[in-house]
């Protein structure tokens, strides 16, 4: 049983970080389209829908697979995002 609180503590944490990276893509979404090219808005709104989409996921109960894939996304988009 400890195994599944950990695991359920892990999904938590990258249903965390998911979180993250979604308030994170609606805050350029956001920046972009107060005055940003229709195809950096796009993209953006592309950003946006993928990250709600893996939250959702890790919501309804993601497999440790996937938990780590997201985590490995959230590192490379909080990479690409640093000033």
């Amino acid at each position: 049983e400890v195994i599944l609180r950990l695991a359920s503590e892990r999904q938590q944490a990258a249903l965390a970080q998911a979180d993250a990276v979604l308030a994170s893509a609606q805050a350029q979404l956001d920046t972009l389209a107060a005055g940003a090219r229709p195809e950096e808005i796009a993209a953006a709104q592309a950003s946006l829908d993928a990250a709600q989409a893996r939250a959702a996921r890790l919501q309804e109960g993601g497999r440790q697979a996937d938990v780590a894939a997201a985590q490995a996304r959230l590192q490379a988009a909080q990479a690409a995002s640093a000033p």
